[in-house]
C-alpha cells in the first residue's frame, strides 16, 4: 500500500517511458528470459501482478506534493495487496495501524493530528467486477465475486475531518485467482529435470578434471578405515548423490574389488560427503543461474582446450542447478496461496512426535520415487524459502531423505553375493539406526543443537539451518559407527549369512556390475585386465608343467584348456562392458584408459590362444608317439620362461600404473630373444634331413618356433598399449 500527496489515479507503470535506454535493456532481457524459459513463467500464474514491497510498518515517507505517485520513491508498503485464491471469503483490511502510521510520522505535517481526526474513503476501484469494496469506519471489507478471476486496483484517500485540503491517498491491489494446474505441473517437471541434468554435468565435469588421480585415489583401498571413509566422501562429493556411491560400492564388493570392512567404511563416507550438496544449495546466485549457464555453454562450445571443456561442463551444471532452483521457487510460489495445498502442509507440520514420523515417511518416500536425496533435499529447501514449511518440519523431511536414499542399493543388492547385500544393509541400518536416535531426540537434542550451532556460526536462514542438520546428523552417526566397523562386519555376517553360491553365466560379473559413472567403470573392469594377467602367467604355469613329463595329466591338460576358454570369455565381456561405457560422457584421459584395456585385452588372450597351440602342438605328437628333437626340447624352457617373465614384469607395471619406459626395454628384449628363436630355426634346418625327422615334427618345430617369436611380438604390443595413456598425459601437458 503506496501514499501519495497528490491523486494517484493514472496509468498504472506510466512512468516506463521516462527510464531511457537503460529501462529499454532491462525490459529487452526479461522478454528474452521469459522466452527461454518458456510460457512456464511465475508471471503467467500470477495474472498480471507486479511484485509490490514487503510490509514494513513504520517506514518513512519522504514524498512531497509536486511528486507523481507513479514515480514516487517511497521504499516501503504499509498495508498487504490481497491475494486469494478463487471462490475464497470475505477479506479484510484494517486501516487503524496506517492511522497511527500517518500520525507518528507527521505526514499532515500537523503534530497534534490524531487517528480520530482521519477519516478514510473509497477514492477508486479500476475493476469493480473482481470485489465490491465497502468502508466501514476504519476497516475496509472486500467482498469477492466468487466466478471471477481478475485483479483491480483500490485507491483509497485520507482526510482529516476538520481540514479536508489535507489528504493522502494509499494504493493496494486485490487479486482472485485460480491455480493453473497444468502450468504448475510443467514447471515442476521441467524444473526438476534441469536440477538432474545440473547434478548430472557437474558431476561429469568434475569427474573428467580429476581423471586418473581420482582412479588412483579410488583404487587404493586399504584395510584403514579412515581411508575408507575419505575415498567415500570424495566419491560422493563427486557424483553429488550418496544412493550412486552405494551402488557404486556394491558393484565393487560383489567383484571382489573391495572387502566388506572398506566398503562399511566407504558407505559411511558417502553419508557424511552427500551434505556438500546442502551446503551448495544454499549459495543464493539464483538469479545468476542462467548467465552462469549462458557463459558456460559458449566455453564449452567454442574451446578446444579439453580441461576448458570439462570445466565448462561442470559450470554448465551449476547454473541449471541454480536456475532450476529459481524456477522450482517462482512456479511453486503460487501454492503458497492455495488454502488446499497450505491445509496439507498443516497437516505435516513436525508439531508432535507423530506429525515429525509423517515428515520423516515423506522424505523417504520422496527420495526412493526420485532415486535421489538431492533433488528431496532441493525441494524441501524451496517450501522452506518459501515459508510453506516451518524449519521443523524441512528437518524431518531431510531425514527421510537419509532413509530413501538407502532403498535404493538394497533392491541393487538382491542377487547380488551375500557381502553384496551386507553392504545394502549396513547402508540400510546405518541411516535407519541415525534417524531413530534423533527422532527420538528430535526436541530435546536436534532442534537446539541446530539452533545453538547456527547462532554460534551466524547461520540465521532456515535454508541454511537444514543443510547445517544435514551435516550435523551424518557427522554425529559417522562417530557413533566409524569405531564400530569390526564388529558391524561381525553383525552383518550374522544377518546375511554365506550361502553356497551358484555360478554365474557371467565369468566376470560385469553383466551385472551397475554404475552409471565412466570413471568407476574403468576402474572395475582394470581388475579383469589385471586378473588375465595373472590368469595368462598361470597358463604358462600349467604349459611348464605338462611339458615336464606331464602330458599324461588329463586334468592338467583340461584345467589349461578351461583357463584359456576363461580368457576368451574375459576379453568378450570386458570389450562389450567398456564399449557400453564408451555411451556415457569420457574424459580424454578416461578415453585413453579405456582403450589401452581393450587392446590388452586381446594381446592376452592372443597369448593365452598361442601357449595352448603349443600344447595341443605337443599333445598331437605324443598321440602320434613322436618327439620334438632335442635341440627344440633344451630350448623350449628358456622360450617360456622369458614369456613368464615378462608377463611378471608387465603386470607389476600394470598393476602400479607405471606407462613410461616399458616399450624401449621390451623392443630390446624382443630382438634378443627372435635372433634366438632364428638361431634355434637355422641350425634345426640344418639338421632337420640329416635326423630323418617325420614331416609332423618338422610342422610342429615351425609352428612352436613361430609361437614363441609371436608371443614376444604381442608382450610388445602390450608394452606399447600401456605407454599410450602416459605420452596423452605428456601431449595435453605440453598444451
Amino acid at each position: 500500500m503506496k501514499f501519495y500527496k497528490n491523486n494517484p489515479v493514472r496509468s498504472f507503470g506510466a512512468s516506463a517511458r521516462s527510464k531511457g535506454k537503460l529501462g529499454v535493456l532491462v525490459s529487452f532481457a526479461a522478454v528474452l528470459l521469459a522466452f527461454l524459459i518458456g510460457l512456464a513463467g511465475p508471471g503467467h500464474l500470477r495474472g498480471n501482478q507486479q511484485e509490490t514491497e514487503p510490509i514494513k510498518v513504520g517506514a518513512a515517507n519522504d514524498a512531497s506534493d509536486d511528486v507523481d505517485p507513479a514515480e514516487s520513491e517511497i521504499p516501503v508498503n504499509w498495508l498487504p495487496d490481497l491475494r486469494v485464491s478463487k471462490g475464497a471469503p470475505e477479506s479484510h483490511v484494517d486501516l487503524e495501524v496506517v492511522s497511527r502510521q500517518l500520525c507518528e510520522r507527521r505526514y499532515f505535517h500537523d503534530d497534534a493530528v490524531t487517528p480520530d481526526r482521519i477519516e478514510w474513503e473509497i477514492e477508486q476501484v479500476t475493476n469493480p467486477d473482481v470485489a465490491k469494496i465497502l468502508l466501514a469506519g476504519k476497516q475496509v471489507c472486500v467482498q469477492w465475486n466468487g466466478d471471477v478471476v481478475d485483479r483491480t486496483k483500490v485507491v483509497l484517500k485520507a482526510s482529516l475531518k476538520d481540514d479536508p485540503s489535507k489528504k493522502a491517498y494509499a494504493v493496494f491491489y486485490a487479486e482472485s485467482w485460480a491455480p493453473d494446474y497444468v502450468m504448475l505441473t510443467l514447471i515442476f517437471i521441467g524444473g526438476l529435470g534441469l536440477f538432474l541434468l545440473g547434478m548430472r554435468n557437474m558431476s561429469d565435469g568434475l569427474t573428467a578434471m580429476a581423471g586418473s588421480k581420482i582412479r588412483r585415489f579410488i583404487s587404493l583401498f586399504t584395510g584403514n578405515r579412515f581411508s575408507a571413509v575419505g575415498v567415500g566422501v570424495l566419491t560422493t562429493t563427486l557424483v553429488q548423490s550418496s544412493t550412486a556411491t552405494s551402488v557404486m560400492t556394491l558393484g565393487f564388493v560383489d567383484s571382489g574389488l573391495m572387502t566388506l570392512k572398506q566398503a562399511i567404511g566407504v558407505i559411511i563416507g558417502a553419508n557424511v560427503g552427500t551434505t556438500t550438496t546442502g551446503w551448495l544449495l544454499t549459495v543464493d546466485i539464483g538469479k545468476y543461474g542462467l548467465s552462469i549457464l549462458g557463459i558456460a555453454a559458449f566455453f564449452y562450445m567454442f574451446c578446444k582446450r579439453d580441461w576448458l571443456r570439462n570445466f565448462a561442463t561442470f559450470a554448465l551444471g551449476i547454473g541449471m542447478i541454480f536456475f532450476s532452483l529459481d524456477t522450482l521457487k517462482n512456479g511453486m510460489a503460487p501454492l503458497a496461496d492455495l488454502p488446499q495445498f497450505t491445509a496439507l502442509l498443516q497437516s505435516f507440520q513436525a508439531t508432535s512426535m507423530v506429525n515429525v514420523g509423517k515428515c520423516i515417511l515423506v522424505g523417504c518416500v520422496t527420495t526412493f520415487l526420485v532415486h535421489s536425496s538431492a533433488v528431496t533435499l532441493a525441494l524441501t529447501m524451496t517450501l522452506a524459502l518459501l515459508g510453506s514449511i516451518d524449519l521443523n518440519s524441512a528437518i524431518a523431511i531431510v531425514l527421510g531423505s537419509n532413509i530413501g536414499t538407502t532403498l535404493t542399493a538394497l533392491f541393487v543388492a538382491f542377487g547380488s553375493n551375500a557381502n553384496a547385500q551386507r553392504v545394502a544393509w549396513f547402508h540400510l541400518l546405518f541411516n535407519l539406526f541415525g534417524v531413530m536416535w534423533v527422532w527420538a531426540s528430535f526436541f530435546v537434542f536436534l532442534i537446539p543443537c541446530v539452533n545453538f550451532v547456527g547462532n554460534l556460526c551466524g547461520l540465521e536462514s532456515d535454508v541454511t539451518k537444514i543443510a547445517l542438520t544435514h551435516t550435523i546428523f551424518n557427522v554425529a552417526n559417522m562417530l557413533v559407527f566409524l569405531p564400530l566397523t569390526r564388529q558391524m562386519d561381525a553383525f552383518l555376517r550374522f544377518i546375511v549369512p554365506d550361502k553356497p553360491e551358484k555360478p554365474r553365466p557371467s565369468t566376470t560379473g560385469l553383466a551385472t556390475f551397475a554404475t552409471n559413472e565412466p570413471i568407476i567403470g574403468v576402474e572395475r573392469s582394470r581388475l579383469e585386465i589385471q586378473r588375465m594377467f595373472g590368469d595368462c602367467r598361470e597358463l604358462a604355469e600349467k604349459l611348464a608343467t605338462a611339458l615336464n613329463g606331464k602330458l599324461d595329466d588329463s586334468e592338467l591338460v583340461e584345467s589349461a584348456f578351461r583357463l584359456e576358454d576363461k580368457l576368451d570369455h574375459v576379453q568378450d565381456e570386458t570389450i562389450d562392458f567398456i564399449s557400453k561405457l564408451t555411451t556415457k560422457t569420457f574424459s580424454v584421459d578416461l578415453a585413453s584408459s579405456a582403450r589401452e584395456q581393450i587392446r590388452l585385452a586381446e594381446e592376452l588372450e592372443t597369448i593365452s590362444d598361442y601357449l595352448v597351440g603349443v600344447l595341443k602342438s605337443n599333445l598331437k605328437l605324443k598321440n602320434a608317439q613322436l618327439e620334438l628333437p632335442k635341440m627344440i626340447t633344451d630350448k623350449t624352457p628358456g622360450f617360456l620362461q622369458n614369456v613368464d617373465r615378462i608377463l611378471e614384469w608387465l603386470e607389476q607395471n600394470f598393476s602400479r600404473r607405471r606407462h613410461e619406459r616399458l616399450a624401449g626395454p621390451m623392443a630390446e628384449w624382443r630382438r634378443q630373444y627372435v635372433d634366438e628363436i632364428k638361431e634355434t630355426r637355422d641350425s634345426f634346418m640344418q639338421h632337420m634331413f640329416e635326423e630323418e625327422n617325420d614331416p609332423l615334427v618338422i610342422v610342429a618345430v615351425e609352428y612352436q618356433l613361430n609361437a614363441w617369436r609371436r608371443m614376444y611380438e604381442h608382450l610388445l604390443n602390450i608394452a606399447e598399449a600401456m605407454e599410450v595413456p602416459a605420452q596423452g598425459a605428456k601431449s595435453r601437458a605440453a598444451k
